[in-house]
Formats: C-alpha cells, sequence, structure tokens
C-alpha cells in the first residue's frame, strides 16, 4: 500500500501552509514593541504580513462605549426603531435583548391593555445599563421613556378605554419607580399618569 504524504516525509501544502502561518504569527509578535494596546499592534502586523485587511482590534473601553452608543440609540429613537433593531437578525450580539415583560403580575402575555412592547424596550435598558454598570445613571431616564411608551400606547385604545389604559400606566410607572426609590412623576407627565405615582395618591 502507497503510504500517504506524513508517512513518506512530505509535507502536504495544507501543513506548509500552516508552518507558514504560525511563522508569520511569531513574526508578527516579535516585531510588536510590548506596551497597551499591544492587541490592536499584533493584529496589525500580522494583517499586514498576510497581506489581509482585518478590522481593527476593540479594547475593552470601546467596546464599552460601543455598547453604550447601542444603549443611547435604543433611548433616544422610537419605540418603532428599537422594536426593528431588537429583531434584526443584525443586531449587536454583546447586547441583552431579552425580556420578560417587566416581570407583570398578569403574566408576560396577558397585559391588561398593549405595554408588552413598552415593556421591552424598558427591560432591554434595565438589563444592558445594569450589565454596563450605568443603572443609576440611566435608571430614571428608562422609566420616564416607559411611562411615555404606555402613554403612547394608551392612545391607541378606543377612547373609552384610554383613562383606565393610563391609569394602569401608571400603576407599571410606579412599580418600576417605587422600586428604584423614587415616585416621582415630571411635569409634562403630571395629569395624565393616574395611579399610585399621581399627586392624589401621595
Amino acid at each position: 500500500m502507497r503510504p500517504g504524504a506524513g508517512q513518506s516525509g512530505q509535507a502536504s501544502p495544507e501543513y506548509v501552509g500552516l508552518i507558514l502561518l504560525v511563522a508569520l504569527s511569531a513574526a508578527a509578535f516579535a516585531a510588536v514593541k510590548v506596551e497597551p494596546g499591544i492587541a490592536s499592534a499584533v493584529q496589525g502586523a500580522f494583517c499586514d504580513a498576510v497581506g489581509a485587511e482585518c478590522a481593527p482590534a476593540v479594547t475593552p473601553q470601546e467596546s464599552l462605549e460601543q455598547q453604550e452608543a447601542i444603549l443611547e440609540d435604543a433611548l433616544e429613537g422610537t419605540l418603532g426603531e428599537f422594536l426593528a433593531m431588537k429583531s434584526s437578525p443584525e443586531h449587536d450580539p454583546r447586547m441583552d435583548y431579552s425580556d420578560d415583560g417587566c416581570s407583570a403580575p398578569t403574566g408576560s402575555e396577558k397585559f391588561w391593555f398593549h405595554f408588552r412592547e413598552a415593556c421591552e424596550r424598558h427591560d432591554f435598558g434595565y438589563r444592558n445599563s445594569k450589565r454596563l454598570g450605568l443603572f443609576d445613571d440611566y435608571k430614571e431616564r428608562i422609566d420616564l421613556l416607559f411611562a411615555d411608551d404606555m402613554i403612547a400606547a394608551c392612545e391607541e385604545e378606543a377612547w373609552w378605554q384610554r383613562r383606565p389604559c393610563r391609569w394602569m400606566a401608571g400603576v407599571y410607572f410606579g412599580a418600576v419607580s417605587i422600586g428604584g426609590g423614587s415616585c416621582d412623576l415630571p411635569g409634562e407627565l403630571l395629569g395624565r399618569v393616574p395611579g399610585p405615582c399621581a399627586p392624589e395618591h401621595g
């Protein structure tokens, strides 16, 4: 039987290529001065050596800044834009898009009114701001946006359901706000959101 390439002492083209790749990697490391940012420099030297176009390496700090920018976009844009980003197969995998419907006691699929989508953005804001260590900076803003999203949903209800819908929005807003030790409505929401955080409830 004819011996294989490895048995005959002859290296296959793939094996030679692997050795060359390892050698180029070693050369790239040897050419780089050890200092902060070494990963980017090593990657650049290696890509130059193999003649490849490589995306620049991202430092941990740059990664955090990029993720905070995504969080900002999610909170700055419309609810529809957030939902499109969430459903896109190309959304950033570093972000947490999971949700439990604001931990609604009625069950995530059994809202009295159409607050599911508002809850999805609220959960996104909470989970990612906590993960990035920015929860204290973002909590109030996320809660107020939640109230706005719910009020907007109430406007889509039949006219005779809007008042009870806004009251329920106030209950949800109160639950998340009180959970954080605060139950203050900004001026633009006073009179629009009844419920436990309204002035008449103390």
